[in-house]
């Protein structure tokens, strides 16, 4: 929501004009505008158990600009145990007990949900409440929430080269957004995220220019520069809104591949790999040139779960984000010190060769990756 996401939307807009692609069926810009609506809180209290919740201990999530809640059945009280279980934290209608113990990861979860409350379409009904507290039981609770709604704007980039088959699509995607203003560290506040994700939006931009300096491909190629990955997905969300899954052949969303892989040079690596056929159609493409593609090496990160391509999984698409971050050996990841120096650009620019060479058969029609379920 700010000038710079506007500059950097613009940009990348000259980018694809630059390189041939057109605008998507039914626009006439690149620049693809939608919005969100936002919740900003202006007056929370929570008593438990008869006394009143300090603000500092407590979270309340909701989407609702205005609401009230109790115990009940509907809204039950449940305790954080031994660990902290993210999936609990994520129920909503509920009040969630968390032990003083894990005040760290609770001041975490209360800085990314404690503020302005983003959601895209209908709001969704309830509240997530949180609070920080050693009581094992709540014999009460009451809540009270009124905030204040704004519906800014957001911008996707979404350029299209024509395929002679324009209902057969591959969707090549990559998230512009990062934090932006954030506390400082050594009096730097600017999160750069040169590599999550200018690379991805990088490589994004090489493929668009790659696959446009060629013939006409068999499949019509979308190529979306995504808004607010950072904070929900909602650029997917607009996005997906306005294509029909079934027609989309295969994703390939780009997540930060700026830095060389723990498997080397001339290599990438998809989350989500067993999922579909897609990467043994890539690793079959990129036979005897040199590059290869891995499985993800980080299955406990959920990493396939955590980008754009998730959205379009759940409909059925195979949609996978590529990468090459070393995750274990990360240590700017959402930090200041994501800058351009941090970069290997030779690495990147071999990695847009690879990908395009890997889903060359895809995008040529030759190749079909199963569809995806999802439980």
């Amino acid at each position: 929501f700010t000038e710079g996401n506007a500059v950097a939307a613009r940009f990348i807009a000259a980018e694809f004009s630059s390189a041939g692609l057109r605008p998507a069926t039914g626009n006439d810009s690149l620049i693809a505008s939608f919005t969100v609506t936002r919740v900003i809180p202006e007056s929370v209290s929570v008593t438990l158990n008869g006394k009143a919740v300090s603000p500092e201990d407590l979270i309340v999530a909701t989407e609702a600009g205005e609401g009230g809640w109790t115990l009940s059945d509907s809204f039950p009280a449940l305790r954080m145990g031994e660990t902290f279980d993210r999936d609990m934290f994520r129920k909503k209608n509920c009040v969630i007990l968390i032990p003083r113990a894990h005040e760290k990861t609770f001041q975490r979860y209360r800085r990314f949900l404690g503020g302005p409350r983003t959601y895209y379409g209908a709001a969704a009904p309830g509240a997530l409440i949180a609070i920080l507290t050693d009581s094992t039981a709540a014999g009460s609770m009451v809540a009270w929430f009124r905030g204040r709604t704004e519906s800014p704007a957001l911008a996707n980039v979404v350029g299209v080269i024509p395929g002679k088959h324009p209902n057969d699509i591959v969707l090549f995607s990559a998230h512009y957004d990062h934090l932006g203003i954030v506390k400082p560290v050594d009096g730097d506040s600017i999160a750069n995220g040169a590599n999550d994700n200018a690379s991805g939006t990088t490589a994004l931009i090489g493929l668009a220019k790659y696959f446009s300096s060629r013939e006409q491909p068999e499949r019509t190629l979308i190529f979306a520069a995504l808004a607010a990955e950072e904070i929900g997905g909602f650029g997917a969300r607009s996005l997906i809104e306005g294509l029909n899954p079934d027609s989309i052949a295969a994703m390939v969303n780009l997540e930060m591949v700026g830095t060389v892989s723990k498997f080397g040079p001339r290599t990438f690596w998809i989350t989500g790999y067993e999922r579909s056929s897609l990467g043994d159609l890539v690793s079959r493409e990129l036979t005897g040139t040199g590059y290869a593609v891995h499985p993800d090496p980080y299955p406990e990160e959920n990493l396939f779960f955590r980008s754009d391509n998730a959205l379009f999984a759940r409909a059925g698409v195979p949609a996978h984000s590529f990468s090459t971050n070393p995750i274990d050996r990360d240590s700017v990841y959402h930090t200041v010190n994501d800058e351009f120096d941090r970069l290997d650009v030779a690495h990147l620019s071999e990695i847009v060769r690879g990908i395009a060479l890997g889903v060359q058969g895809v995008v040529d029609g030759r190749q079909t990756p199963g569809r995806i379920k999802v439980e």
